[in-house]
């Protein structure tokens, strides 16, 4: 179960990436998602130190999952997918990347335009 929901979890973070920042977002979402997982076996632990049973770290592990995939069932996300995947002028291009100023001396954007078409 953990497993599929970690591959829902990445699947709907790729479709809510802005074009033209995926090596940004999934840099951002590997650092948060290893940099965070020593916070559940550290409630889970002092959880059970506090109590002496397991049954309430079970309930913390239930709590921990449902209540997220509530939220997550609760969002209407077909707007931002689709603003996601058709930025407006201006936006999804990152900084300092014109098609103006390439060097590849054609004038109409060369291989930087065709691979973000």
């Amino acid at each position: 179960m953990l497993g599929s929901a970690q591959a829902y979890g990445r699947a709907l973070f790729s479709e809510l990436i802005p074009v033209g920042h995926e090596a940004d977002m999934f840099a951002l979402f590997e650092i948060t998602d290893k940099g965070s997982s020593w916070l559940g076996p550290l409630v889970a632990s002092l959880v059970l130190q506090y109590t002496g049973k397991v049954r309430p770290v079970l309930i913390y592990l239930l709590v921990a999952m449902v209540i997220p995939a509530g939220l997550l069932h609760r969002l209407d996300l077909r707007e931002s997918i689709k603003a996601a995947r058709h930025p407006k002028a201006g936006e999804g291009v990152m900084e300092g990347d014109d098609d103006d100023d390439d060097d590849d001396g054609g004038g109409g954007g060369g291989e930087k335009a065709k691979a973000r078409c």
